[in-house]
């Protein structure tokens, strides 16, 4: 596809999906990811603190630092993304915008699972970020497990535009369950 009529494509999608999540209310209950064998076996893990609209990971964070698991969560530092750890302390926490950010270190080391907002995902793992950039660059530079989580309205059947930098999911979380990609 071509740059600019992909670019269009994903902002009049991006608009659409937001409108949705602007007038349905969120799912929050993720816990089903607890029995994901990689979530599982994994020591360090990605997630969020979700924006309005978003799957709500809240409880999920609580339980896989109950299991002991690090839980980091993004901020954005210079136009980059990387990663604090997220104790489960609101604290913790700085507010930006719409976006909670979690203060302390930097994280520096290997991640095994990244729990990944989407603003959409295709049956083959292309996902529809909010069109920053921030995942795919993050994703260039790792080896994690990526889980995309979306609400099930925004799990596409028909291929979503996608650029050569886009970065796929090798799953899908939605409140009706989980998908791997092949």
């Amino acid at each position: 596809m071509k740059g600019t009529e992909s670019m269009s494509e994903k902002a009049e999608l991006r608009k659409k999906f937001r409108a949705l999540r602007s007038e349905l209310p969120g799912h929050d209950d993720y816990l089903f990811l607890l029995e994901v064998p990689e979530i599982q076996s994994a020591k360090i893990i990605t997630s969020y603190y979700p924006m309005p609209g978003e799957p709500n990971l809240i409880s999920l964070n609580e339980a896989l630092i109950n299991m002991g698991k690090t839980v980091l969560l993004p901020r954005i530092i210079n136009q980059q993304m990387e990663f604090a750890k997220y104790d489960g302390n609101e604290s913790q926490l700085v507010e930006r915008d719409k976006f909670h950010e979690p203060s302390g270190n930097i994280f520096i080391g290997e991640i095994n699972v990244a729990l990944i907002p989407a603003t959409a995902i295709d049956h083959k793992g292309v996902r529809l970020g909010q069109g920053g950039g921030y995942y795919d660059r993050f994703l260039v530079k790792t080896s994690a497990f990526r889980i995309g989580i979306i609400h099930d309205r925004e799990f596409m059947k028909k291929p979503l535009p996608h650029e050569w930098f886009d970065q796929k999911v090798d799953a899908v979380a939605t409140e009706k369950g989980f998908v791997r990609f092949s």
